[in-house]
């Protein structure tokens, strides 16, 4: 159905004001935790109750299947895997390319209580072990390829996020968590996940201060994880490596904001590069957020390849 022209700018308004989340609530009443929350029964399904008709009907809904189709696969398909491990689920999408099927989407997650010191309770969670968003009919030069990548992005982040918002809700979690394996990656999530450690949200708050421009551009972000899997980040003069630590994104704007403490710890010295690789001219536009437009307004509200 399409919207009339003023309905469609009223909603969109709308749609701004509101995480996916909320509006997924709006539309439907996610399902009461029940004891099988942890260990569905219903085998084939995604986290036992997302079916391959509803992952397909949400691709297609939230147009990821047309920004697939626009970069040229033709033939695309879903599948959900049996489970590797007891509780963990993952789901692929596939394109064939030539002779060869080539993953557009790899997602697993499992689903558990996270407990969160500073608030003193455990939240039920879709945790993200593991997300791939990748374009097979995109290679990037040899020079810009940043740690984990073996494709260029896919364009899609920022859908695939709406979408595990509305796929962790329907599930009965109120949180999101995931651990960032490489610093790009926390920067590209750092606008809708916190550090649920406040140390280390200082130190990620202290490496941005120290390392990166005011402005960051794609480039920057790139130079500086490179710099962290080369060995070269150095914290008063001594080797540092990238921490792995929980980061958690509220489903709730109540919990969302408690999670969003801006971090009061004060560390001790600074942190450097030792001998800044060189790298990168113009790595792609998803490896970090766009700079912002000075003539653009300041939208703060909430911000995922």
């Amino acid at each position: 159905m399409t919207l009339p022209p003023l309905q469609a700018q009223r909603y969109g308004s709308l749609s701004k004001m509101l995480s996916g989340a909320d509006l997924f609530r709006r539309c439907e009443a996610p399902p009461r935790l029940s004891t099988d929350f942890f260990f569905p029964d219903s085998a084939g399904d995604f986290c036992g109750m997302l079916s391959l008709e509803d992952i397909q009907r949400d691709f297609f809904d939230t147009n990821i299947l047309s920004t697939w189709q626009a970069q040229g696969h033709a033939r695309i398909w879903v599948t959900v895997p049996g489970q590797q491990e007891p509780g963990r689920h993952e789901l692929q999408v596939w394109s064939q390319i030539s002779d060869k099927s080539e993953l557009l989407l790899q997602l697993i997650v499992w689903l558990e209580y996270v407990c969160i010191e500073r608030f003193e309770m455990a939240f039920p969670a879709f945790c993200v072990e593991h997300l791939r968003l990748q374009n097979p009919l995109s290679l990037p030069h040899p020079n810009h390829k940043l740690p984990g990548q073996d494709f260029a992005p896919s364009g899609t982040l920022r859908k695939v996020f709406a979408l595990l918002q509305h796929w962790a809700s329907r599930c009965g979690a109120q949180l999101i968590t995931e651990i960032p394996q490489y610093f790009h990656t926390a920067y590209i999530f750092h606008p809708y996940f916190h550090y649920v450690d406040l140390p280390m949200a200082a130190i990620f708050h202290q490496i941005q201060t120290d390392l990166l421009p005011p402005n960051p551009t794609p480039n920057d972000i790139a130079r500086l994880s490179m710099a962290f899997e080369s060995g070269l980040v150095m914290h008063n003069d001594t080797p540092y490596l990238w921490p792995t630590e929980l980061q958690a994104h509220g489903l709730s704007c109540d919990l969302a904001k408690n999670l969003a403490v801006h971090p009061s710890h004060d560390l001790d010295g600074h942190f450097s590069i030792s001998n800044p690789p060189c790298l990168i001219e113009c790595p792609t536009p998803e490896t970090a957020p766009p700079a912002p437009d000075p003539a653009a307004p300041d939208d703060k509200s909430a911000r995922m390849s």
